[in-house]
């Protein structure tokens, strides 16, 4: 029997548990077959766990329906089936250590013998760890949609977490130093802008739920950290700010023009609050701009009163 390619594969009568015959015909699994054979362990062959540095695992929940929660998890584990791995997920991980099997050394595939627990793990591939990652990306890619209500996963795809040589803070087997962090970015800066890329256009929507969440969550604390880069960085935000309005003269006149219209009581309360709170800060302003201007203010002035004697001739004619 062979699992249909849907998200859900065991919403049908199969039960995990059963153990199934091994059928000759059915060969070792390759990224590029079917992603959800039936296969138990026996039905890979030596060399391609000899091989393979890495490999993708699919758990089933068995136990759902009682606790009315998620039923499947897709990972990838780089290193053996007997390591002792379960997954990265913090959702599923709680569920698993309060339900899974305890049995030492238990390799939790299905149809063990003996196996205990509500969590049933299959193999779906062997290869290096490049070839799984791809392929954990594929398969996640067409169940994204049911992520939080029948798949434990919460993502598409995690950015690298790199060891060793690899990882940000490497320095001759020393971690943590400024110097090779600010080396590493400048040397690898179109590798991880990449990545970041990918990782936010896969997971653009629950990005942007987790930020809203959060601040509606720690509103107060978000207050504060704005408030805080405010007051560190005024310079900074001046100039950007005059930047942007120099780029977008036009675009920002027609909102202010737009924003006056839509909100004229507001604004001349505004306005009300603002010279009353600052009188004589304006009052000072005012002063020293006709001292720098003495000869401009005149002008302004002699023009105002030309004006109004038109305005009076104009009226009694």
């Amino acid at each position: 029997m062979i699992i249909q390619d849907s998200p859900f594969p065991f919403d049908g009568p199969y039960s995990p548990v059963q153990r199934k015959p091994y059928r000759s015909d059915r060969l070792p699994y390759s990224p590029h077959d079917n992603p959800l054979y039936e296969l138990n362990s026996e039905q890979f062959s030596r060399k391609d766990k000899e091989m393979g540095e890495a490999f993708v695992y699919l758990w089933y929940d068995a136990g759902w329906k009682q606790t009315g929660g998620e039923r499947y998890y897709i990972g990838k584990h780089k290193g053996t089936l007997d390591s002792g791995y379960i997954c990265s997920s913090k959702y599923m991980k709680p569920e698993w250590e309060e339900r899974g099997c305890k049995q030492k050394g238990c390799r939790h595939l299905f149809g063990d013998e003996g196996h205990h627990g509500d969590f049933h793990r299959r193999v779906l591939a062997y290869g290096t760890e490049q070839e799984m990652i791809d392929f954990e990306i594929k398969l996640l890619e067409t169940r994204k949609d049911y992520f939080g209500s029948r798949y434990y996963n919460r993502v598409v795809m995690w950015l690298p977490c790199n060891s060793g040589e690899n990882n940000l803070n490497y320095k001759h087997g020393l971690s943590g130093t400024p110097e090779y962090s600010k080396q590493y970015r400048e040397q690898n800066s179109e590798k991880a802008l990449l990545y970041q890329k990918q990782y936010y256009q896969q997971n653009s929507e629950k990005i942007l739920l987790d930020q809203k969440q959060y601040r509606e969550q720690n509103s107060e604390k978000v207050l504060l950290q704005k408030k805080q880069y405010r007051e560190r960085n005024k310079e900074k935000i001046a100039l950007q700010k005059k930047q942007y309005i120099e780029r977008n003269s036009e675009k920002v006149l027609l909102y202010q023009k737009q924003y006056r219209e839509q909100n004229s009581e507001k604004v001349l309360l505004q306005k009300k609050q603002y010279y009353q709170r600052n009188s004589e800060k304006i009052l000072l302003r005012q002063k020293q701009y006709r001292e720098r201007n003495k000869e401009k203010v005149r002008l302004q002035h002699k023009q105002y009163r030309e004006r109004k004697k038109l305005e009076i001739l104009e009226g009694i004619i």
